[in-house]
């Protein structure tokens, strides 16, 4: 939430919800988009997604009520699935669900979020690389380092902890030995990670 809301920072025609966030229990794309349909029923929604979302649609809970309430818009990468394959999968789902499937130009935009997030921890991405403050966000919080090479200070700033935790944190220095410590701060972000999740 706190990356896409500074990506988004400045720019007009995006509008970040947290409407999934906010429900209760598991959440559905096909239960989110039938309850977008009812609230606004003149807007045509597109749903952007990538290559292996499109192939793996048909496992996921009602795709037919997704196909029905999305027109789908596909960022294929040839090297996560071959072309063929994508264009084949997206008939099927025409075929079986009146899905209305297109591409998006993708072949002049290598990018992707893995590729980002090796050159981030080889240190070969460059602040210009991201928003500004998706940048920052990262390098604040020590993302995508293995939780083995933190500090303990690196876990508490990971885990946005406030300055009540912080002393709790202090007053645990004193109490426990260093392993069952550093245990315990892998609680705290395994806690965080299934809350978030």
């Amino acid at each position: 939430e706190a990356m896409v809301r500074r990506a988004i920072a400045g720019h007009e025609r995006f509008v970040f919800s947290d409407w999934e966030c906010e429900q209760a229990g598991s959440t559905y794309t096909s239960k989110t988009f039938a309850q977008l349909n009812a609230v606004y029923p003149d807007v045509t929604w597109y749903y952007v997604v990538g290559a292996d979302t499109l192939n793996s649609l048909k496992y996921w809970e009602e795709p037919e009520l997704i196909c029905h309430s999305v027109v789908l818009l596909v960022a294929g990468r040839s090297e996560q699935i071959s072309d063929e394959t994508l264009q084949v999968t997206a008939q099927t789902l025409r075929e079986k669900f009146e899905a209305d499937v297109r591409f998006i130009p993708w072949t002049n935009i290598p990018v992707s979020s893995t590729q980002i997030r090796r050159e981030y921890l080889a240190g070969g991405l460059k602040r210009t690389d991201l928003p500004s403050g998706v940048y920052s966000y990262m390098e604040t919080h020590h993302l995508y380092r293995p939780l083995n090479e933190l500090s303990d200070e690196e876990i508490l700033d990971r885990c946005d902890a406030t300055e009540e935790e912080r002393g709790f944190y202090e007053r645990l220095k004193t109490m426990l030995t260093p392993r069952r410590l550093r245990h315990s701060l892998g609680v705290m972000h395994m806690a965080m990670l299934l809350a978030d999740g």
